[in-house]
């Protein structure tokens, strides 16, 4: 076994500046300030500007707009009213209130120019356009006035223009949403809300109802708080820098989130990072929509050696949050045959560099992966509720749980990563094939590729496990730990119910495997059991019987003076134990009971077998 060559890299910082105005008026001087990210976290110090979380604002200074269904007043020289199209022209702030039919607020105003406009109870609809449109400024803060419902509905496809509008709210520059209010926007053919710089929320209510993307930016979504209801025929919140790789990611403090995207609920094209928030996230119909074609495997239930069930992909109308139409192409999810794959992402959080979870609420039912990072996912608390039609975690390179309650309920492979290091928390898994599989690989595609395709890209032989501490069970399909390379365990409470079939085992690594501390049981199937290794320094026990025990089988270990050291009841059928714990020491005798079968165990060494021959390995 070659040693691991692959170490995490750590990608160059991204310097992101943010700006705003002043307290209680928009064209007050407001200091610049800069803030720090890199792929594996981002710095939160000065994410949010005092401006950004201001809502309130001077009513006898401002410049108000009244709207009036098919035509708008106002008496400034800051504003000009061509129709039913007003322009903004000068730095202030505005208030705008009434009925506007198929018209449009436009800023154009000088690049140095911060501006705030407050929503006041407006009903503005577009055809072919973006109701509010943000064409030149520096910054536009968009105010949702206390105790007010406002709407703005996108009708129609887009104008071609140079423009190249294609959400409801549409900036061009730097755009922060904020208030006590209500604001609902419907996009019949584009996004939600658009900024091609920065776009930062930090209060509000939001009902978003889009057939592309919920939320979009080019350098990034910054949520400080905030209440989202979006159900988008693509991503729910989409960050993406074409040019700049440090830009482009995701950042939520506080927030509550109901999400139901056709394709990703969170897409980054750099790093994601959530150090609160309540989530609810459906993406491409759900898990259900990756439902094998003939029926798949029961969650927890046997499925034969080698065979994998076809995932179809979801289909559906927009904007229902099943896989949509593509809008900017025509082309549709492919994948519902044997050989094909849908090309569209459906996974429920995904970031192109890191993905760290510091907390935070999370129920999640996507069809491709629930939480996905083409590096290193990390996650340090949190509570999660996962269904998925794919992996539950998925890092090319390294997964990391430190804390916190997770609950896998359905999924492909359980947690999955190039390297494993599970230091902590409350973790559930319950998994068509591994529970636990160090493999990584990018699997950035569209989550209905066939099951029968999979596994070969991920395959590895320099993965590594290592579990130091928490309570994990897992109830898996394949095998209940695979390690592709190293596995290590030295501290927490590990149990492992693994298949039914021969085909796979509780554990299966190959390179070493020892245990060093920690409670361990496994029960599963003999035909490809492998035990502990040599170099473990603390005591297991494997016992591998000839004939089947039946599902709810209590198995116990005893030492010499009858006090009981490990009980579990098995969850499937199974004809191999494996067990360690702390109490089982070299020259020690313990009774291994399995139902009414008991078996004398001396412990000439640390690791012992007993029954058919199982793979131990150094």
């Amino acid at each position: 076994m070659n040693k691991k060559l692959m170490s995490l890299l750590t990608a160059g910082a991204i310097v992101v500046s943010l700006s705003g105005c002043a307290n209680n008026t928009a064209n007050s001087k407001e200091k610049t300030k800069t803030t720090v990210a890199t792929a594996s976290e981002i710095n939160i110090s000065e994410m949010f500007t005092d401006s950004d979380k201001e809502v309130g604002y001077d009513e006898e200074n401002s410049t108000k707009i009244e709207l009036n269904k098919t035509k708008a007043t106002s008496n400034s020289d800051d504003v000009s009213i061509d129709g039913t199209t007003v322009t903004i022209k000068n730095e202030g702030t505005y208030i705008l209130s009434g009925e506007l039919e198929n018209g449009k607020i436009v800023v154009d105003s000088e690049k140095t120019d911060k501006l705030q406009i407050v929503l006041n109870g407006v009903n503005i609809s577009c055809e072919g356009s973006a109701p509010i449109y943000v064409k030149q400024a520096d910054k536009v803060f968009v105010t949702l006035a206390s105790d007010t419902t406002n709407t703005l509905t996108s009708t129609g496809e887009y104008e071609t223009s140079d423009d190249n509008i294609d959400a409801a709210i549409f900036s061009k520059d730097d755009l922060t949403l904020n208030g006590t209010g209500t604001l609902a926007v419907k996009s019949e053919t584009g996004h939600g809300i658009v900024s091609k710089d920065d776009l930062v929320v930090t209060s509000g209510t939001y009902n978003i109802n889009s057939a592309s993307q919920g939320l979009s930016a080019n350098d990034s979504i910054r949520i400080a708080d905030g209440k989202f209801d979006i159900t988008s025929g693509k991503d729910g919140l989409h960050s993406e820098n074409t040019d700049d790789a440090k830009l482009g990611y995701i950042y939520v403090a506080d927030g509550e989130f109901n999400i139901t995207a056709g394709y990703d609920g969170l897409d980054a094209s750099s790093a994601i990072q959530a150090d609160g928030g309540t989530f609810d996230v459906t993406t491409g119909g759900g898990s259900a929509k990756a439902v094998s074609k003939r029926g798949g495997a029961p969650q927890g239930g046997e499925m034969p050696s080698g065979e994998r069930p076809e995932m179809p992909s979801g289909g559906g109308e927009k904007p229902t949050g099943e896989p949509p139409t593509d809008m900017q192409n025509g082309e549709k999810p492919t994948g519902n045959s044997s050989t094909e794959k849908s090309t569209n992402s459906m996974k429920g959080l995904k970031a192109e560099t890191n993905l760290v979870l510091n907390g935070g609420t999370y129920n999640i039912d996507s069809c491709d992966d629930s939480i996905h990072s083409n590096k290193v996912v990390t996650v340090t608390n949190g509570t999660y509720s996962i269904k998925s039609g794919d992996d539950a975690v998925h890092a090319k390179e390294a997964t990391k749980i430190t804390n916190g309650t997770m609950n896998i309920t359905k999924s492909y492979e359980g947690i999955e990563g190039l390297d494993i290091e599970i230091k902590g928390g409350k973790i559930t898994v319950v998994a068509d094939d591994d529970g636990i599989n160090a493999a990584g690989g990018n699997d950035d595609s569209g989550t209905v590729e066939p099951f029968e395709n999979r596994g070969g890209m991920n395959e590895a032989t320099n993965g590594s496990i290592t579990i130091s501490g928490g309570n994990i069970d897992i109830n898996a399909s394949g095998d209940g730990i695979d390690a592709n390379g190293n596995l290590t365990v030295t501290g927490g409470t590990t149990y492992v119910s693994g298949a039914e079939n021969n085909g796979n085992s509780t554990l299966d690594y190959s390179g070493e495997a020892n245990i060093t501390g920690g409670t361990f049981v496994a029960v599963g199937m003999s035909g490809m059991s492998q035990n502990f290794g040599e170099n473990s320094t603390q005591g297991v026990i494997m016992i591998n019987k000839d004939n089947t025990q039946d599902k709810g089988t209590k198995i116990s270990l005893k030492d010499s003076s009858g006090e009981e050291l490990v009980s579990y009841i098995s969850k499937k059928s199974f004809n191999s134990v494996l067990v360690s714990c702390k109490e089982i020491e070299k020259d020690g005798s313990y009774t291994m009971s399995i139902g009414d079968e008991n078996s004398a165990v001396r412990m000439s060494s640390l690791v012992y077998s007993e029954g058919t021959k199982s793979r131990t390995m150094k």
